[in-house]
């Protein structure tokens, strides 16, 4: 659990930074939105997938975008200092 527990938290301020001082709140609000729901999700796909070893799979294979997006994303926009 330690390699993949900072997905949601930087996922989370990657959102938040990229729309403009407007939007954030929606955007925190949409976001907590969706991981209450995914949670929600989870406890089905955990009973119509009882073996624990197929569930972490199907769980943390999405986790290997982020693989992808740390080549493919440039850096911050606060560290870039570009405008809203």
């Amino acid at each position: 659990m330690v390699v993949g527990s900072t997905l949601f938290p930087t996922a989370f301020l990657l959102a938040v930074e990229l729309v403009g001082p407007k939007h954030r709140v929606l955007a925190a609000t949409m976001i907590s939105l969706t991981y209450g729901l995914a949670e929600a999700l989870m406890g089905y796909m955990a009973k119509y997938l009882p073996d624990w070893r197929v569930l972490l799979r199907v769980l943390y294979t999405p986790a290997l975008l982020h693989l992808v997006f740390i080549s493919v994303l440039s850096d911050s926009v606060r560290a870039v200092g570009a405008p809203y």
